[in-house]
């Protein structure tokens, strides 16, 4: 008997650092600042710096070209970018201006996001991915 509630005590002890430990991913996004790397599987383009930064519950950067703005809430491992907005200028480079228009829909169909070897992998729903670098 000693040796089952013992068992039972160890999994709710598990139980409860596995919760907290959802809770500290969405936590460590904000105030934090980020650099793409990839999107979809292809490289950002040289010399292009497409950013991303969460700060209370804001969300915003730089797509190639231009900058834009909204939303995000984060539970867990779940990450949702509300409605963005942007500036429209035009990119002088039409490669730019595709990584832009590429970056901004992965980002519309974000659905979680994971640290791996310090760096920030958001999945679409879709299971696209967008690979970031931490600006410190």
């Amino acid at each position: 008997m000693k040796r089952k509630v013992g068992l039972i005590f160890w999994f709710v002890m598990l139980f409860l650092v596995l919760v907290s430990c959802i809770g500290d991913a969405s936590a460590q996004l904000d105030g934090t600042a980020w650099r793409l790397v990839t999107y979809g599987g292809k490289y950002v383009i040289p010399g292009s710096s497409p950013t991303l930064f969460f700060e209370n519950g804001s969300v915003g950067g730089n797509a190639s070209c231009n900058n834009f703005g909204g939303n995000y809430q984060a539970r867990g491992s779940q990450l949702i970018i509300g409605e963005t907005a942007w500036t429209l200028m035009a990119c002088a480079d039409n490669q730019l201006m595709e990584q832009e228009n590429a970056y901004m829909q992965l980002l519309d169909q974000t659905d979680r996001f994971e640290f791996i070897n310090g760096q920030l992998v958001i999945t679409t729903a879709a299971g696209e991915k967008l690979i970031f670098d931490r600006i410190e």
